[in-house]
């Protein structure tokens, strides 16, 4: 969590401000952890009341948590990843961030293909707009919630069959591209 998702959040929470934050990690067991990060918060001008720092554990707490979760803000540049599957399956959905590398796409790579195009944002502008926009639309958000489990297993990402054919047609055609390469560079 860098200073510019800190500043993007906290440019969150002020224009939403009947908002807080919640963050959930192993690190937040620690007092002074805590404390280095509410101080961050608090320099971008958000009272540490709004922010949560947790840390849930066994893993059944956790998804238990999301209960109190409406909406996921993804990092970047590197997005969530097992934290986004989790999330969405447990009905929250997520505004994330594109970047650039892969590390960057992971959350666009889960929302597309279930119908949420619209939670994906290109620039920080929009990832604010649709954290904004979409925490005031409260009948909406339900919506979404209720159905996001329905989405994940109707979707290409529960079809795990053709998922590993394409994955060995993945591999079989870079096999064959090496192959070709050792052959040429004999000749």
């Amino acid at each position: 969590i860098n200073d510019r998702v800190i500043e993007l959040w906290s440019q969150i929470l002020r224009e939403a401000n009947n908002t807080r934050l919640v963050l959930n990690t192993l690190p937040f067991q620690d007092a002074e952890t805590r404390t280095l990060f509410h101080d961050r918060f608090r320099a971008n001008g958000i009272d540490p009341e709004r922010v949560q720092l947790i840390y849930t554990s066994p893993q059944s707490k956790t998804w238990a948590h999301y209960n109190e979760i409406d909406i996921m803000l993804d990092p970047f540049p590197h997005n969530a990843g097992t934290t986004t599957i989790e999330a969405l399956w447990m009905g929250v959905p997520v505004v994330s961030l594109m970047g650039r590398s892969s590390l960057g796409r992971f959350g666009a790579s889960m929302l597309s293909p279930i119908g949420l195009s619209d939670w994906l944002a290109k620039t920080n502008e929009e990832y604010l707009r649709i954290a904004v926009v979409k925490s005031s639309d409260l009948v909406q958000l339900a919506e979404t919630r209720a159905g996001l489990r329905h989405r994940i297993a109707g979707s290409a990402l529960r079809d795990e069959i053709n998922f590993v054919k394409n994955l060995e047609t993945a591999y079989r055609d870079m096999w064959q591209q090496w192959c070709n390469t050792r052959t040429s560079d004999k000749l």
